[in-house]
């Protein structure tokens, strides 16, 4: 196989894989200080793997602006952080609800703020938009930057490269012999 031919599968892979990004995603990374847990009420938990769903209801656009002029907003409580440990917040939401999220973290809670955000010729779509449906995850950091998600594909990805070393030096051997 040819290398330009190689070169050509590897750019239709990704070609094809940022095709399936069809989603928009606000992240804010924080270090939790002061810990206090409320055991009854708690949305997000530690070391829960699970996704909050909320859904958002905007509210109606400024046609001059194409935003919302104020926000909707929740707050959400979480418990089992540990102190002076990095944790990320993520919000995520389908692409097909042209929306911006706000996320803030007041040291309890996780704070979501939604704005719509479009143009439409249609009044009623302005001044009714449509609810919005948003996964919440709450994950700590590995090292300070790692999400504990991403462990496993970062294993996986140093496995490739370690394993590919030797065909590396095989490679060349055969291209100095050559």
């Amino acid at each position: 196989m040819s290398t330009a031919f190689s070169f050509f599968l590897f750019i239709t892979l990704l070609t094809c894989l940022f095709g399936l990004t069809l989603g928009n995603t606000e992240i804010i990374n924080f270090k939790s200080i002061h810990v206090y847990d409320r055991n009854g009420s708690c949305q997000l938990r530690i070391p829960d793997t699970v996704s909050q769903s909320l859904i958002l209801q905007p509210y109606p656009i400024d046609p001059e602006k194409g935003i919302s002029e104020s926000a909707s907003r929740v707050a959400l409580h979480a418990c089992g952080l540990k102190e002076n440990t990095w944790y990320q917040l993520r919000a995520s939401w389908p692409a097909v609800y042209p929306s911006e999220i706000d996320l803030a973290w007041n040291g309890t809670h996780a704070l979501v703020r939604l704005y719509a955000s479009f143009y439409s010729v249609d009044d009623s779509l302005m001044n009714h938009p449509p609810p919005v449906p948003i996964q919440i995850d709450l994950e700590p950091l590995t090292l300070g930057f790692l999400p504990s998600s991403l462990k496993p594909i970062v294993a996986v990805i140093a496995v490739i490269i370690i394993s590919s070393i030797p065909f590396a030096f095989l490679i060349l051997r055969k291209q100095k012999l050559d």
